[in-house]
């Protein structure tokens, strides 16, 4: 005999942040703001920061 048959907790978690979210929820309409606002900033990020632009590749 081995002992008591004990389980490991769950290690990873396979849900997302907006999982949690409830859909009518104001983060929502922020977040589409954001991902537009840093969607439209992506040239400046580029230019002003080159090595971000081959960050994609691991380069």
């Amino acid at each position: 005999m081995h002992g008591a048959d004990v389980s490991q907790p769950i290690l990873f978690i396979t849900r997302t942040v907006a999982d949690f979210v409830p859909p009518d929820h104001p983060l929502r309409a922020l977040r589409e703001l954001i991902d537009e606002a840093l969607a439209s900033l992506d040239g400046l990020f580029d230019s002003c920061c080159p090595w971000s632009a081959s960050a994609s590749t691991g380069r």
